[in-house]
C-alpha cells in the first residue's frame, strides 16, 4: 500500500491527506513505492509536531502484543515490514489490515504541535537533519535501526554473518560503517574457489534502497583500513549530511 505512510500521519497529527501527500513528495514519496520509513518520521517532526524516536519494541512483540501495551490516551504510529498504521486512544486505523501476528519493527509516538510554534508546511525539499527543539532533535535511528540493516546486509549472497560486521556508526546512528571481511568460498573442483576481498562500505539509512543487496554505499574503502582512513570517513559523512 503505497500511501499507507502519508495515511498514517494523516490520521495522527489531522492534517489534510492532500497536504500530507503534497508535502510527503518533498520527503521522496512515489505513487506507486510509497517511501521510506525514516523519511515519513522527519516529515512529521519538520512539520513541527512532537515526535518521539522510532524505537523496536523490548521485547520484540507483535501487533497484537503491542497493542495491548500501548496508552490508549496517546498516539502512535506503528511501523511493520512495507507498511505503516496509526493507533490513535487506543482506536487502530490501518487500510492494510495488518494480521495481528505480523512482528513490529518501530514504534514512535505522535504529540501535538511545538509550543509557540504554528504547522509548518515546506515549499522547498524536506531535510531529516536536526533543528534546535529539545525532543526533535532526537535521531529517528537507534542500535537496533543499526542492527536490522546489519542483519540484512548482504543477504542472499555467498557472505555469511560471520563475514560482515558493522565497524562503525555515528552518534546518530544515521551512518553506517559496514566491514565486510575476506573469505575463499569454495566453488567445485573444476573451477576452485573465489576470493571475496575486504572492504568497508559507509551507508547513510535515510536513503532509499531497492533492496539489502541494491542499498548503494556513499563511500568505499577496498582492502586494509588505515589511519588517514578516519578522515576520509568524516569528510564523506560531511558531504552526505
Amino acid at each position: 500500500m503505497s500511501d499507507c505512510v502519508p495515511y498514517a500521519i494523516h490520521i495522527a497529527t489531522g492534517v489534510a491527506l492532500e497536504a500530507i501527500i503534497s508535502q510527503a513528495e518533498k520527503y521522496g514519496w512515489h505513487p506507486q513505492l510509497g517511501m521510506q520509513a525514516v523519511a515519513g518520521w522527519c516529515l512529521i517532526r519538520n512539520m513541527g509536531f512532537q515526535v518521539t524516536p522510532m524505537t523496536a519494541p523490548e521485547p520484540r512483540a507483535t501487533v497484537k502484543q503491542l497493542l495491548s501495551s500501548l496508552d490508549k490516551s496517546k498516539t502512535h504510529i506503528i511501523s511493520v515490514d512495507d507498511h505503516w498504521f496509526t493507533v490513535r486512544q487506543g482506536e487502530v486505523f490501518d487500510k492494510g489490515g495488518t494480521h495481528p501476528r505480523t512482528q513490529v519493527r518501530h514504534v514512535f509516538e505522535v504529540g501535538q504541535l511545538q509550543p509557540d510554534s504554528t504547522l509548518n508546511i515546506q515549499s522547498g525539499a524536506g531535510s531529516c537533519g536536526t533543528n534546535g527543539n529539545a525532543l526533535n532533535s532526537q535521531s529517528p535511528f537507534d542500535r537496533k535501526c543499526v542492527d536490522d540493516f546489519a542483519r540484512n546486509w548482504l543477504a542472499g549472497s555467498t557472505c555469511h554473518r560471520h563475514q560482515r560486521s558493522v565497524y562503525w556508526t555515528s552518534d546518530d546512528h544515521r551512518f553506517v560503517l559496514m566491514k565486510h571481511h575476506g573469505h575463499t568460498d569454495y566453488v567445485d573442483r573444476v573451477r576452485g574457489s573465489t576470493r571475496c576481498g575486504t572492504y568497508y562500505a559507509l551507508y547513510d539509512l535515510t536513503k532509499p534502497h531497492p533492496g539489502a543487496l541494491g542499498k548503494p554505499c556513499i563511500w568505499l574503502v577496498e582492502g586494509r583500513w588505515l589511519a588517514s582512513h578516519w578522515t576520509e570517513l568524516s569528510r564523506a559523512v560531511s558531504a552526505a549530511q
